[in-house]
């Protein structure tokens, strides 16, 4: 997993006060690279993006998504996962 700070991500065009729903971090072409590089503001560190917020909720009250691939409604699974 991957995670960024909200305030360093790219607002909607819509919508200046929302987030973008999908961010392309990377192409991997085969044969071409054999895996995604990823670049600031994303980062594997969820603990040192956590820091960088300014307002955080404590990470106690976060409600993390414990569901599994396929479970989310209207979730697209890559067809060879």
């Amino acid at each position: 997993m991957f995670f960024a700070s909200s305030e360093a991500l790219p607002s909607a065009e819509s919508h200046a006060e929302h987030l973008k729903q999908n961010y392309i971090l990377d192409i991997v072409v085969p044969g071409a690279d054999d895996s995604p590089i990823f670049s600031k503001p994303w980062s594997k560190d969820f603990n040192a993006v956590f820091k960088m917020l300014k307002n955080p909720i404590k990470q106690s009250e976060m409600q993390p998504d414990e569901r599994k691939a396929g479970g989310r409604e209207a979730e697209v699974l890559d067809k060879e996962s």
